[in-house]
């Protein structure tokens, strides 16, 4: 049943970077790529009731909470896309599959942004990290994803970046949605990139964006 402590850890899932937890606040994660691990981690999820069974996990939202501040866990339960959900289904899906990102937002760092690397490289002397070709890894990660993550019950996607639509990671994503008429789409970009055909073909499936 939907969590009555915060809704964020029965019906939201936030993938960043291949690490799974309810939000960005959470301070537990999961590797998202290994099955038994996810299931686990999700039935500790279920045991979290009130303050002392989240322990320091959830200190962001209790800090705020105890300054009269807002917080995601009491935004929870104002959010639509939970409104009637009743069962532990995750129907909000976040995710971050990669940091490709052609601009350096005053706002973003070096953890979020290639571009930013570069600067942090160029000025500060600090290493980029070698990784894999991002379409054979989106690839791979997206597939492994699909064996840990049910997307079936997703009514909101919200896919980050660094640029979400400077690689074509989302639409791989989005091939995969079961009922994609039943979700709805968001994304966090700096509008630099427009959407081509293939993108707003996949686009025309879900319910909007």
């Amino acid at each position: 049943m939907t969590n009555n402590f915060c809704k964020l850890l029965s019906n939201q899932t936030r993938i960043e970077y291949g690490q799974l937890r309810p939000c960005c606040w959470f301070t537990d994660s999961v590797d998202a790529t290994k099955p038994v691990d996810v299931k686990n981690f999700h039935e500790t999820l279920t045991k979290i009731t009130d303050w002392d069974s989240a322990g320091n996990r959830c200190n962001e939202c209790k800090i705020r909470e105890e300054k009269g501040l807002f917080s995601p866990r009491l935004q929870s339960f104002k959010r639509q896309v939970f409104d009637g959900i009743t069962d532990d289904v995750k129907v909000s899906i976040e995710i971050q599959i990669d940091k490709d990102c052609n601009g350096a937002c005053l706002i973003c760092g070096p953890w979020n942004s290639t571009t930013w690397e570069k600067y942090d490289h160029k000025i500060k002397n600090i290493p980029i990290k070698e990784v894999a070709d991002p379409k054979i890894a989106s690839l791979m990660f997206i597939a492994q994803l699909k064996e840990s993550i049910d997307f079936s019950h997703a009514k909101e996607i919200l896919f980050l970046g660094g640029e979400p639509l400077r690689t074509d990671s989302h639409i791989r994503l989005l091939e995969n949605i079961e009922h994609p008429k039943k979700a709805s789409l968001r994304y966090t970009t700096n509008g630099s990139y427009r959407p081509d055909e293939r993108t707003l073909e996949a686009w025309s499936k879900f319910k909007e964006v």
